[in-house]
């Protein structure tokens, strides 16, 4: 959706394994990942998925991912970065990314059918939730 020459690279997004943390527990599968994968093929949600910084849409696209893709327990994004995301990552430090998704995600308008794990967006951040995750620009 950007025009111009942006700088594309490859991302963990997302890893296979039960978590605990402040939203409770939640366990990603193998068959979490498909399902956000062609979830995302299809468009389901119905717009570009953006990357902001720190889980914080107000100030803007770091940047949009443009393909997901399962690699052994990881879900990995290509993302199209903007100067805002590029500047976030090399002077402000920000290295991982964050992924937010719905587990059960329903249509808000009629038919209102359910799709299963749907991809909403991600944040930049500088802690992820996920621990063992390669930093951005070293997978």
């Amino acid at each position: 959706s950007f025009g111009g020459n942006l700088i594309m690279s490859s991302c963990q997004l997302l890893r296979c394994a039960q978590f605990a943390g402040p939203l409770g527990e939640i366990e990603i599968t193998p068959v979490m990942l498909t399902e956000l994968v062609r979830n995302f093929d299809a468009g389901t949600y119905g717009q570009a998925i953006f990357v902001d910084v720190a889980h914080n849409p107000v100030n803007g696209a770091a940047g949009e991912i443009s393909r997901l893709w399962p690699s052994g327990l990881w879900l990995m994004a290509d993302v199209a970065w903007t100067p805002y995301g590029l500047s976030a990552i090399t002077d402000r430090g920000f290295q991982y990314l964050s992924a937010e998704f719905d587990r059960d995600f329903r249509e808000n308008e009629p038919p209102r059918r359910w799709f299963g794990a749907v991809l909403l967006g991600a944040g930049l951040t500088i802690r992820p939730w996920i621990r063992d995750q390669a930093p951005i620009g070293r997978v």
